[in-house]
């Protein structure tokens, strides 16, 4: 599983200096790509809006996609401390922290999120397969809990679980009204996610369950 359970370093070997620099630069490109749209962003623009000149913004960053690039391991590392602890000897408590602490991230982060789920298309083809890479990561952490939680789930039946979780989590991005308080969505957002897996709990293999019932037995 890798860096399942570990965060990934980015940016190592920039100085604090730069550090600050750069993250200056990526809540500006937040906060534009977040109103307008990736599409209708330049890195000008962003260099403005973080109060850098274009040359100093290059300095940083090889160009738009770059940016855009860092924007998604940022928000990737955001979920991961919020999600990712040592297993314990409680997988419904591991499990409950995967849940709690994504619907911490979407919803206490709600411009990430839109652009997470919104964006993801616009990214250059190294940022993409970072991506790609650290979210099967990611999943299989989803997998190896649900399994350890739920011990009669095959891989495919625990995989499918994890997606549907996680893509019924990431409907925040598609709200059209943002919620008035985000933590207390989020915990009862968590609930009713949480809710939907407990059917997982029921006896014998799902894959079995969908068989018997195309089969009319």
């Amino acid at each position: 599983m890798g860096d399942t359970w570990a965060l990934e370093a980015v940016g190592v070997g920039r100085s604090a200096a730069g550090l600050d620099r750069a993250d200056e630069i990526l809540q500006a490109a937040t906060d534009l790509i977040f109103e307008k749209g990736y599409a209708q962003v330049g890195v000008d623009e962003i260099g403005v809006a973080a109060g850098l000149s274009g040359p100093s913004i290059y300095r940083r960053f090889k160009g738009k996609g770059e940016i855009l690039s860092a924007l998604f391991d940022q928000s990737f590392d955001k979920l991961l401390r919020l999600t990712s602890h040592r297993p314990t000897a409680d997988p419904q408590y591991d499990l409950d922290q995967l849940v709690e602490g994504y619907a911490e991230f979407m919803l206490q982060n709600l411009k990430l999120s839109r652009i997470w789920i919104r964006e993801v298309h616009a990214l250059p083809y190294d940022g993409a397969a970072r991506l790609l890479r650290r979210h099967r990561d990611y999943i299989d952490m989803w997998v190896e809990v649900l399994q350890r939680r739920y011990p009669a789930l095959t891989g495919e039946e625990a995989e499918t679980a994890a997606n549907a979780a996680i893509g019924a989590l990431n409907s925040v991005a598609t709200w059209p009204v943002p919620p008035k308080d985000p933590k207390v969505v989020a915990e009862t957002f968590a609930a009713f996610v949480k809710s939907g897996l407990d059917c997982l709990g029921n006896s014998g293999s799902l894959t079995d369950s969908v068989a018997r019932k195309h089969s009319g037995t």
